[in-house]
């Protein structure tokens, strides 16, 4: 099992070690559960399934939005990719906000937010478990940043697997993102999963006006892919490619 870590060097570990993390993760998640109680649990995981859900959702219809009802140019989507991140990032952000901006996690909260993370992680490390690290590593590091309650910890943890899943998203987009954008749903979720510790929480009018300007925004950014002319790159040939 290996990946680039930021196009600095490369992680290596054999496959067994991400089941060693996933028990670490489930025993680390069970002692916060064990000293704080149980309360806030079921709330948290609550509020995940609707970030999963509801940002597939959001990005799939601000995807739809920008292809129309013709069918689409290969090379004008692949020119529009730049535009796409932009309207999947306000998208991610719209429902962020909408779902989290005004809680404040406790920590049994915060395990229930990683339990639908680790029910995926669990079926990752068992389906493709040289692909599941993305899910794995995130949900024992924030596990560790919960158990040692230290702000610099949690603020490492967030900088460390944020800046990962935001890498993570710019490749899935750049990849698959023309079509099937709401596929950085996942990575966002891993994201928020590492903030939680440290979330303050936000205001509720300043959240939704913050939220409705990003989705507008997004929805902005899908109507000018949309409307734009046919890209410059686009290939002489590429009617007969749809």
């Amino acid at each position: 099992m290996f990946f680039d870590l930021f196009g600095i060097f490369t992680v290596i570990y054999p496959v067994w070690l991400g089941w060693v993390m996933m028990i670490t993760a489930a025993g680390g998640l069970f002692v916060v559960v064990r000293r704080d109680g149980t309360d806030g649990l079921m709330d948290g995981a609550g509020h995940m399934l609707a970030l999963i859900l509801g940002s597939a959702a959001i990005l799939f219809a601000l995807n739809r939005l920008s292809i129309g009802l013709a069918p689409a140019n290969y090379y004008d989507r692949l020119a529009a990719i730049p535009r796409l991140e932009v309207m999947a990032a306000l998208g991610a952000l719209a429902a962020f906000l909408a779902l989290f901006a005004t809680w404040r996690p406790s920590r049994a909260g915060v395990v229930g937010a990683a339990l639908p993370l680790f029910v995926i992680g669990l079926a990752a490390q068992a389906l493709a478990p040289t692909a599941a690290y993305f899910v794995v590593l995130p949900l024992v590091l924030t596990t560790f940043a919960l158990l040692a309650r230290y702000a610099a910890v949690q603020i490492g943890n967030a900088a460390l697997v944020g800046g990962y899943m935001l890498s993570l998203g710019h490749q899935l987009m750049q990849g698959v993102g023309p079509t099937l954008s709401f596929a950085v749903a996942l990575p966002l979720a891993l994201a928020v999963l590492s903030t939680l510790p440290l979330w303050p929480g936000m205001e509720a009018r300043k959240a939704r006006a913050i939220a409705v300007a990003a989705l507008l925004g997004a929805a902005s950014v899908s109507l000018w892919v949309l409307l734009d002319a046919p890209a410059a790159s686009r290939a002489v040939y590429s009617d007969t490619k749809q």
